[in-house]
């Protein structure tokens, strides 16, 4: 029995060890050092813009958070309307970026929406780059060759890269259109239109002649945005479809014919990608131009809740995090596309990014950035979920002091840095096995959440939320702030322990950098086979082969076997069987 007790014990230590293996001691440390990613942003940043929109996947378009930059302030204004800027353009989306200001001038000489906001001299040659003084903006380089349809171009390629349910997002284009009111008329001796594949009247039909048929800009603009984008942009026309089948738009109370659809709806079964605004802000020299029923389809007007940062009391209340915001909230979730703009001279610092966009608002950046990659920051700030720097990437761990054995309690040495909670910052990562109240949400209803009963490990989060509310997850950046302010509110009139950190319905415990809802047993949607489960697996394997030694052992170490019993009749066949043999060699 010694031999059995010693082989017990080393199975046993053997489980151990190679449990602590598959572990890490440490969470990774984080970089906080943004703009050396540049044109690129950290793994961790990425998967916590990945979990806010897939947090926010039934939450309908015009309710989500948008960062937008104008291109004539943040590129062209500082570097130019040359190929390197229009470069950049695929750059700031990249780094998250998703609604782009588009300024675009037709010029009646050539009949091309150009992006420089002037004329170009008569004997400029094609592809040419000169300096052309602008009121607003001095002196500015302008190649020739470079015209709307290059930007489109450059916003299709990133959607063709990013077609996937992994990176899919929405991409708003406002186009603010302006006439250079140019009399020109030019002959083909001048030599002054653009000759690349981009040109606008190269989408036309073959046999348009740019010098003597009538283009009209609007239906050249149709035709740029479906010639580059088919098929990826949300119409009108669609949304009213959808209004009309009665089960895909909502509005803050629910089903809604004036309401918009699911972003899950228009990224993922409606394959769309685009949403296209018109401005008209200049008059055309064209009386005829301007096809409102044709622009109508396929543009939607530049959504009416835009402002400057003179923002309004119930926002000023969100900011302050004041109990009068919860009174509001309901009256302030029911407007659509809110936008908030800085100005060359009260630019958005990145604390202020922040605090607009945890409060609902989209922030419009409308100055020009001494660096351009100074917006990585910026846009990383504008998450209204994650607090900055998170989610942190994490790992399980074990106190190589292993005597407690308990998962549940404070004083457990088992470590899980895959939950997460919501803090005064934000949501933060924490060890599921520490204790926290749960953030419980009272049935439906957007903005009305309490704490749970008693603090627990997240395991048991869901257990703690008292009848007629569920653990769950604030899904939009209203709904988060409505949870702290209550929270923090209600704890401070009651003066208990019932405020921020709460846990809430968030853990990356299949994956452990991809972040999702549904509770502990809830499976990333992006991995068959996570890393965790992978580790499970090779420890039950572990597990068998060991049980199969001590097997061995176990009948290897018993006093007796069934051949021993049955010694003496043994000899006896043997004996006799020796009698039978021939002795020598037979005749």
């Amino acid at each position: 029995m010694k031999t059995l007790n010693s082989l017990i014990t080393k199975a046993v230590l053997l489980l151990l060890f190679i449990g602590q293996a598959l572990s890490t001691s440490e969470c990774a440390p984080l970089d906080l050092n943004l703009t050396t990613t540049w044109p690129s942003l950290q793994p961790n940043i990425l998967t916590g813009r990945r979990a806010q929109r897939d947090i926010s996947w039934n939450v309908s378009i015009d309710q989500l958070v948008y960062f937008h930059a104008s291109l004539t302030s943040v590129v062209f204004r500082e570097n130019g309307y040359i190929w390197d800027s229009i470069s950049s353009i695929r750059d700031l989306l990249n780094v998250g970026v998703q609604g782009l200001i588009i300024d675009a001038y037709w010029n009646e000489g050539n009949s091309n929406w150009q992006l420089c906001p002037d004329t170009y001299p008569l004997n400029l040659t094609s592809g040419t780059s000169t300096e052309i003084p602008i009121s607003s903006m001095g002196k500015v380089v302008c190649d020739n060759n470079i015209t709307l349809i290059d930007i489109l171009s450059e916003v299709s390629s990133y959607i063709s890269v990013t077609d996937t349910d992994l990176e899919t997002n929405i991409i708003q284009l406002h186009f603010n259109l302006h006439s250079l009111n140019s009399t020109l008329t030019p002959s083909k001796s001048e030599n002054i239109t653009s000759t690349t594949k981009t040109s606008l009247p190269s989408i036309l039909s073959p046999s348009s002649n740019i010098y003597t048929d009538f283009i009209d800009p609007f239906q050249s603009l149709i035709l740029a945005l479906e010639n580059n984008l088919p098929d990826r942009i949300y119409t009108p026309e669609d949304l009213y479809s959808d209004r009309q089948d009665g089960f895909l738009t909502y509005n803050s109370s629910g089903l809604s014919d004036v309401g918009y659809p699911l972003q899950h709806h228009f990224l993922i079964e409606a394959k769309k990608r685009v949403l296209a605004y018109l401005n008209v802000g200049d008059t055309f020299a064209n009386s005829s131009y301007h096809n409102t029923e044709e622009t109508a389809k396929i543009f939607f007007n530049s959504p009416s809740n835009f402002s400057t940062k003179n923002i309004d009391d119930t926002t000023w209340e969100c900011l302050s995090l004041s109990p009068g915001f919860l009174s509001s909230v309901n009256s302030t979730g029911a407007l659509s596309w809110r936008t908030v703009s800085d100005s060359p001279l009260d630019s958005f610092t990145y604390n202020q990014v922040n605090l607009l966009s945890c409060c609902g608002l989209s922030p419009l950046l409308n100055h020009s950035p001494s660096n351009i990659t100074d917006l990585i920051p910026l846009v990383s700030n504008s998450l209204w979920s994650w607090a900055p720097g998170e989610p942190a990437s994490c790992q399980t761990t074990f106190n190589n002091n292993y005597k407690n054995t308990s998962i549940s309690g404070e004083n457990t040495n088992i470590s899980a840095y895959n939950c997460a909670i919501l803090n005064s910052s934000g949501w933060n990562v924490e060890n599921c096995y520490k204790e926290h109240y749960p953030l419980c949400r009272k049935g439906e209803l957007a903005y009305e959440w309490i704490v749970g009963t008693q603090k627990v490990n997240y395991f048991n989060a869901e257990n703690s939320c008292p009848d007629g509310t569920s653990f769950s997850i604030p899904r939009t950046a209203l709904q988060n702030m409505a949870a702290k302010i209550s929270i923090m509110n209600t704890a401070k009139e009651n003066n208990d322990d019932k405020g921020l950190p709460v846990w809430i319905d968030m853990n990356s415990i299949s994956v452990s950098d991809c972040w999702v809802s549904g509770g502990t047993s809830a499976i990333c949607p992006y991995r068959v086979i996570s890393r965790n489960r992978d580790a499970l697996v090779l420890l039950t394997v572990t597990g068998a082969v060991i049980f199969v030694i001590l097997l061995i052992g176990f009948l290897l170490n018993l006093d007796k076997v069934p051949i021993k019993k049955n010694r003496h009749k043994w000899r006896k066949l043997i004996n006799k069987f020796s009698e039978n043999e021939y002795e020598g060699v037979p005749s």
